[in-house]
């Protein structure tokens, strides 16, 4: 029973939620790439909240005070990814051509909306589901695995979908200390923020 449940809640969230966001972009927008994100981390959150048991121990304190853990939370998934970088260079220039309201959906999906969706829906919901069914090991891999695997590109090698995954164990072990959800997103919220920068 508790594996299926673990399964169905895997399909929710990762399927239902983009099947959501390509309808609702088609049918409003044409085919807005921006638009369409903004849908997909929109419902992922709406997902994830329909599962999510507030009586079930979980990571979310929501505190605004900031604490050593967002710096070293951060510093930590920034040094893994300059690591990977390094290791495996990506051609990623600057480009100029968004601008006016798809640059501000574009940041709003990126900087706000994507960690918050993520790892509520990630490393909250879907690694409770899954330790329940099974062992935080198994937990930590899988929803982890599932993670990067959503950052698919043809442009990245195995160094980065390693380092992708590895930026998801720090995540997820910042998750279960004090503060831990909004330690993460904001350290997230940072990393999109740098990378957002850098690709404008």
């Amino acid at each position: 029973m508790k594996i299926s449940i673990a399964i169905a809640t895997s399909i929710l969230i990762l399927f239902l939620p983009v099947l959501f966001a390509i309808i609702i972009s088609k049918q409003l927008y044409g085919q807005s790439q921006y638009v369409m994100e903004l849908g997909y981390y929109f419902s992922l959150f709406v997902t994830a909240l329909c599962i999510f048991k507030k009586n079930d121990h979980n990571p979310i304190m929501f505190s605004l005070k900031l604490n050593q853990n967002i710096v070293l939370c951060f510093g930590i998934v920034y040094l893994i990814d300059q690591l990977a970088f390094f290791l495996s260079p990506l051609s990623i220039s600057p480009t100029n051509t968004v601008v006016g309201v798809e640059l501000i959906l574009e940041f709003v999906g990126t900087v706000l909306l994507a960690p918050i969706a993520e790892e509520f829906a990630f490393r909250v919901v879907l690694y409770k589901k899954i330790e329940q069914a099974f062992n935080k090991t198994i937990a930590l891999i899988l929803t982890n695995s599932l993670w990067t695997s959503l950052h698919f590109s043809n442009e990245l090698s195995i160094v980065h979908y390693l380092a992708y995954f590895l930026s998801g164990v720090v995540f997820s072990h910042f998750m279960s200390k004090a503060h831990g959800f909004i330690t993460v997103v904001i350290a997230h919220s940072l990393l999109n923020l740098l990378f957002f920068v850098s690709i404008h």
